[in-house]
C-alpha cells in the first residue's frame, strides 16, 4: 500500500510520515521524513535529494487539496498521503511513522489513519 488516508480534527503545526527501511531514508533531506504540507512531486520515490533517486521534493501529500497546512483549523478533514513508488510492505515492519508538531495553542482532538 503507497497511499492512505488520514482523517484530522484539530490544528497542527507540522505533519511528517516515514517508511523506515524504504529508499526515502535515502531520498528525504529531511532525515527519512516527508511533508505533508507539501505535495507529492507526481512520479517516483519522494525526496529532495535527486542523487540518491528522489523525485525533488519531499512532499507527501497526494494533491494540492491533499496538504495539511500548518496553523490550519481542521474538523473531521480527510488528506490522502502516499508514498509515491514505495510502499509499506518494503518498510520495516510494515510500519509508517507518523509525526505531529505541535506549537502552543495547538491540539488534536481526533485522528485516524485508514
Amino acid at each position: 500500500m503507497a497511499n492512505f488516508t488520514v482523517t484530522l480534527s484539530g490544528t497542527v503545526s507540522g505533519f511528517f510520515i516515514a517508511a523506515p527501511g524504504t529508499q526515502i531514508d535515502s531520498t528525504s533531506t529531511l532525515n527519512g521524513w516527508l511533508d505533508a504540507s507539501v505535495a507529492y512531486a507526481g512520479s517516483g520515490i519522494p525526496g529532495a535529494n535527486t542523487g540518491a533517486g528522489g523525485n525533488g521534493s519531499n512532499g507527501c501529500a497526494f494533491t494540492t487539496g491533499d496538504r495539511i497546512q500548518d496553523g490550519v483549523s481542521y474538523s473531521a478533514q480527510s488528506f490522502e498521503l502516499t508514498l509515491g513508488s514505495e510502499n509499506m510492505s518494503n518498510a520495516t515492519g510494515n510500519n509508517v511513522l507518523i509525526r505531529i508538531k505541535l506549537n502552543s495553542g495547538d491540539s488534536v482532538t481526533a485522528l485516524s489513519i485508514a
